[in-house]
C-alpha cells in the first residue's frame, strides 16, 4: 500500500494537531520554501518525518502507511523486569484496597481505587478498569 504525499502530511497534521504547511515545515525542522519546493515534487521529507515521529511518540508506520504498527511485545529482560515490577506494584495496590475494606474507610473498593496512584507503564490493559487515570 502506497502512501501518496498529500496522504501522508494530512495524516502529519492531525496528529500534531497542524492545519497550515508552513506550522508543518517549522515542526520538520525545515524552512517553509524547502517544504513548498518538496511539495511541488512530492517528495516526502523522509528524514525530518523519522526525526519527528521519535521525538514526539508518533508511529511512523502510521504517519507513512496509514496503518498503525504492532503493539510491541516484551522481548528483553529489561521489558520483562519492567512487568514483573508493575504486577507487583497491582498486587500492592490490591492487598491496600483489602486492608482498607476491612478497616472499613472505604467499604465501595472502586471508591478506594481512586485514590490509589499506580503508575500504567503500558498504558490501559485489557481487563484492568482505567478509573479515569486516577486507579489501577
Amino acid at each position: 500500500m502506497s502512501s501518496s504525499f498529500k496522504e501522508v502530511i494530512a495524516r502529519v497534521k492531525g496528529a500534531l494537531a497542524i492545519k497550515s504547511d508552513a506550522a508543518l515545515a517549522r515542526a520538520l525542522g525545515l524552512e517553509p520554501t524547502t517544504f513548498y519546493e518538496r511539495k511541488k515534487r512530492g517528495s516526502l521529507p523522509f528524514e525530518a518525518l523519522c526525526g519527528l515521529a521519535q521525538a514526539r511518540g508518533l508511529d511512523l508506520n502510521y504517519l507513512l502507511l496509514g496503518r498503525p504498527s504492532a503493539p510491541a511485545i516484551p522481548s528483553t529482560d529489561e521489558d520483562l523486569a519492567t512487568i514483573r515490577r508493575y504486577c507487583e506494584m497491582v498486587a500492592f495496590a490490591i492487598s491496600r484496597l483489602e486492608a482498607q475494606r476491612r478497616d472499613a474507610q472505604h467499604p465501595d473498593p472502586f471508591q478506594a481505587m481512586q485514590h490509589l496512584h499506580v503508575a500504567r507503564p503500558f498504558g490501559a490493559l485489557d481487563g484492568i478498569p482505567d478509573m479515569g487515570g486516577h486507579g489501577v
